[in-house]
């Protein structure tokens, strides 16, 4: 425990000055990482004995998770739906899994796996749309940063 608050009070020192940049930037990114990872399974921990105690720990607590409802089978919703709603309607309200709609019309028009996935673009054309996730902060190369003279 000793040597978590230790790295967490250098972390402290690093940052107390603002955010730096160059060698320091980079020395206060790689605790950073470590002080990430030491939260995480710092949380882990309690969390799990929290689980087997709700009283380990005074003044803490578990909240339970949000509770999302799902409708699991399209057909069978339509089908309870479908005096009510227009096909267009319910089709609106319905997520495609690309992946699964991907593997199941490449099987259907015997299509290799190792071709799905290009055919079943050029078959859509414009009407896949590719989304990139935000970009991830990481390390280059495995080295902490040296000075350069």
């Amino acid at each position: 425990m000793n040597s978590a608050l230790q790295l967490l009070s250098e972390f402290e020192v690093l940052a107390a000055d603002g955010f730096p940049l160059g060698e320091q930037g980079a020395e206060v990114l790689d605790h950073i990482e470590r002080v990430s990872k030491l939260v995480e399974e710092t949380k882990a921990f309690y969390k799990a004995q929290l689980a087997r105690d709700l009283h380990c720990v005074p003044g803490w607590t578990l909240k339970p998770g949000a509770v999302r409802r799902s409708l699991g089978d399209p057909q069978r919703v339509w089908e309870k739906l479908q005096d009510v709603l227009t096909t267009t309607q319910f089709l609106c309200c319905t997520k495609l899994e690309v992946g699964k709609l991907q593997d199941i019309w490449a099987q259907v028009s015997g299509i290799p796996g190792s071709r799905a996935k290009e055919l079943f673009n050029k078959e859509l054309g414009d009407l896949v749309i590719e989304l990139q996730s935000a970009p991830s902060l990481v390390r280059v190369g495995t080295k902490k940063v040296q000075k350069i003279s």
